[in-house]
C-alpha cells in the first residue's frame, strides 16, 4: 500500500483482478470500505513466519500485504481491524480435498 486509494476506479479494479486473480470488497456497518487482494502463497508464508503462534500478528501481516485500497482504519483502528480479521481466513485460497484411500 503505497498511497491510500479510498475508492478505486473500475479500471483499477480490473487491473487488480488481472494481477491478483481476485479482489474482495468489504464494507463496515457505517459504510467504510476496503479492497483486498487474494493472498498468494508467499504472502501467507510471510504471515506464518512473522506471526508464528500470534494470530493477531499473522492477521496484521496478511492484511498489510493484501490491502489494495480503502479506509486505512481497517489497519489502524482495533474495532475495524478485528471486524475484518474474522473474514481473512476465508480469503486464503483453497480447494476441497478428500482422502480417498490410504495404502
Amino acid at each position: 500500500m503505497n498511497e491510500t486509494i479510498l475508492n478505486p476506479t473500475p479500471q483499477q479494479l480490473e487491473e487488480w483482478t488481472k494481477k491478483y486473480g481476485k479482489v474482495n470488497e468489504f464494507e463496515s456497518a457505517d459504510g467504510k470500505k476496503c479492497w483486498l487482494a487474494k493472498p498468494s502463497r508467499d504472502v501467507i508464508r510471510a504471515a506464518n513466519v512473522a506471526g508464528g503462534d500470534d494470530s493477531i500478528k499473522w492477521n496484521e501481516v496478511l492484511l498489510k500485504n493484501i490491502f489494495l485500497a480503502g479506509d486505512p482504519c481497517f489497519i489502524t483502528d482495533d474495532e475495524y481491524f478485528f471486524g475484518l480479521t474474522k473474514e481473512l481466513g476465508d480469503l486464503v485460497p483453497k480447494k476441497l480435498v478428500e482422502l480417498k484411500k490410504t495404502y
